[in-house]
């Protein structure tokens, strides 16, 4: 079948469902594939994966190189931020293993492409220093970083939730002083770190810059879908296997309405009457389920730290607007260059 076919690309991303590395044949069949429906229909369809970074071989390595396949490397900070969840099966840290794959990329004789790995960062009830993550990452030859908040019920020992949110907001006070503190250097290479549509914050920064009306937290559902192992298709990653949100199959199609297609900041009763809604664009669609079992009914505590970071983010734009003038309009061409690359077909992040 076809699917979104009034799309000029497409791409695919290997994120949920476990390490992709494990499964490297999977990832290779998917770009003869790919090979062979550019050639029949002109249509670009790029790569990318997300890993643990744990699995690298010589011939992986060569392979993603060669087939200019992106790649994104889980790491949350130091040796102690990171080894405190990511562990391996036999209980032992993760950190040295990851940093040392980043080293092997970032030294040896491979493409821009390749060596411009993001690195994924997932911020828990026990992140204990978002500016520190961001230079511990830069210094290890990481230009692109985008941080998350974890997405659990809230009685995990890991969510955000009511209980500690305002720990959450000093995270990101931290973050924005020191943001601020960086323009009197006339440095804006931290905040450049995050200034993508991934990160919690940076995707803030970045609407902000360039005035953008944002009417959806996301596109799923919209011109992005997961699928399954078994062809079955979901709004997202987050999604797959919960069958009340299974839009359909790859080879039948899609069997139901799909209401996430309807869905905005403007048909949300909770978030019509909100100042800060097209900035925001609303709450993940999986987070506001796992909370309050409804798709449409925002995570409150999200809403609090959205709100937050939105405030944060005008008082450090209009302190670089006032006295870094230079820095602000060079921020803002940045992003429209990226945008016309990205319209073009490629996105340097």
């Amino acid at each position: 079948m076809n699917i979104l076919p009034d799309c000029k690309k497409y791409r695919i991303d290997f994120i949920s469902g476990g390490e992709p590395l494990l499964n490297f044949d999977i990832i290779k069949q998917v770009k003869e594939i790919s090979d062979t429906l550019f050639q029949e229909t002109g249509k670009q369809l790029e790569i990318w994966l997300c890993t643990n970074g744990t699995c690298f071989t010589d011939d992986i390595i060569d392979f993603l190189d060669k087939n200019h396949i992106s790649i994104g490397i889980s790491l949350d900070g130091d040796e102690r931020a990171n080894d405190l969840i990511r562990i391996d099966a036999a209980g032992r840290g993760t950190y040295e293993r990851i940093v040392n794959s980043i080293r092997k990329i970032k030294t040896g004789e491979y493409s821009k492409n390749l060596k411009d790995i993001w690195g994924m960062v997932v911020i828990t009830s026990k992140t204990q220093s978002l500016k520190d993550i961001l230079i511990h990452h830069r210094k290890i030859g990481l230009k692109n970083v985008q941080m998350k908040i974890v997405r659990l019920k809230k009685n995990s020992p890991y969510s955000v939730n009511s209980g500690n949110i305002e720990k959450i907001k000093g995270l990101y006070d931290e973050l924005f002083d020191f943001f601020t503190d960086e323009l009197e250097k006339s440095s804006i290479e931290y905040v450049k770190m995050i200034l993508n549509d991934n990160d919690f914050a940076g995707k803030i920064v970045r609407r902000l810059l360039m005035r953008y009306l944002v009417l959806n937290r996301c596109q799923a559902g919209k011109n992005k879908v997961s699928i399954a192992a078994n062809g079955d298709m979901y709004p997202c990653d987050s999604f797959v296997g919960m069958e009340q949100f299974r839009l359909g199959n790859v080879l039948t199609g899609v069997e139901d309405e799909n209401r996430f297609c309807k869905m905005s900041v403007c048909s949300n009763s909770v978030c019509t009457d909100c100042w800060a809604r097209f900035v925001c664009g609303g709450d993940c669609y999986h987070n506001s389920y796992l909370v309050n079992d409804e798709i449409d009914q925002p995570d409150g505590v999200i809403c609090q730290l959205e709100k937050h970071i939105i405030y944060r983010t005008l008082i450090y734009l209009n302190e670089m607007a006032e006295k870094h003038l230079n820095l602000y309009e060079y921020l803002q061409n940045l992003l429209s260059k990226r945008e016309i690359i990205k319209q073009g077909g490629v996105d340097n992040g």
